[in-house]
């Protein structure tokens, strides 16, 4: 587990659950050279949020003051707002 993000740019750790404590303003995800990675996030007030690789469905749009859960294996990403019932 982590709660910090690596540097914008930076692999993630592969095989590790990321529960992200700081807002995210502007970051770019990178998946880990091989494995997988899951966590979640919330942005800023202001944000530019990007991912490397290739999506399952469509790509997010990232908006501000939202929450958002990832996982990425061997380079393909899921990424959804997350939203309460």
């Amino acid at each position: 587990s982590a709660t910090v993000l690596p540097a914008s740019g930076t692999a993630l750790t592969a095989n590790t659950i990321y529960a992200v404590a700081d807002a995210v303003g502007t970051y770019a995800f990178t998946p880990p050279a091989t494995g997988w990675a899951h966590g979640t996030f919330t942005t800023g007030s202001s944000v530019s949020v990007s991912f490397s690789g290739t999506f399952v469905g469509a790509a997010p749009t990232i908006e501000a003051s939202k929450a958002y859960e990832f996982d990425v294996f061997d380079g393909v990403w899921a990424v959804q707002e997350v939203v309460s019932a």
